[in-house]
């Protein structure tokens, strides 16, 4: 039944994810996959301990206070990652399966009214954008400087330079190894786009910035 109400909601946003111990009753975590053939994923939170009951896990997982402990339990996470609702019980009693999908409906209908924060306008919240200037750090404008063109009259119309100061700030972030600590600087001195940030990057920026072929 979680899978059928995975089918009907999952094109409106909804992601299912399972979770469970104590595997053999009657089937393995791989059994419970193949046998209902499931298309969301399980985690398997098998440790060795005699009962699921004695696994180390924060009091607060279990949220026994609000849900009770017992199997099979159901939680829904909005889409600010808050808890806001769900139970335990068999989702073949009709009150708590509605109760259960008209909490999903509720999250489901608040998603995309959320304004987020998105300086640089990724599609990425500035809390979560591990870069969130990317419209000015953009490859190869290690410095993130721009200026306006002749005729520009709008910050629109601003476009970044590329020079021998991107070239030096580049040299710096592979020699002092700064792109470990700062994401712009590897979105924007990955010239070579094969994941790495070395000398050749620094080479082929300095090439196109002389042959000026950016």
């Amino acid at each position: 039944m979680t899978q059928e109400i995975y089918d009907v909601y999952h094109d409106q946003g909804l992601e299912v994810l399972g979770f469970g111990a104590d595997w053999g009753q009657p089937y393995t975590c791989e059994g419970w996959v193949n046998e209902f053939g499931l298309a969301y994923p399980i985690v398997d939170f098998e440790t060795g301990t005699e009962s699921w009951m004695q696994e180390d896990l924060p009091e607060y997982f279990w949220m026994t206070n609000y849900f009770g402990l017992w199997i099979p339990s159901y939680f829904i996470v909005d889409q600010n990652i808050e808890i806001i609702g769900g139970g335990s019980g068999s989702l073949t009693n009709e009150e708590f399966f509605l109760e259960i999908t008209s909490t999903i409906e509720e999250a489901l209908e608040g998603l995309g009214n959320i304004d987020i924060g998105d300086d640089d306008n990724d599609g990425i919240d500035n809390t979560c954008d591990p870069c969130n200037f990317s419209n000015y750090y953009v490859q190869g404008n290690l410095d993130g400087s721009w200026i306006c063109p002749p005729g520009c009259d709008s910050q629109d119309e601003l476009v970044p330079t590329f020079d021998i100061y991107d070239i030096l700030m580049l040299s710096d972030v592979v020699e002092n190894e700064l792109y470990e600590t700062n994401e712009c600087f590897y979105e924007a001195g990955d010239i070579v786009p094969d994941g790495i940030i070395s000398l050749i990057d620094i080479l082929a920026l300095a090439s196109q910035i002389a042959e000026g072929t950016w």
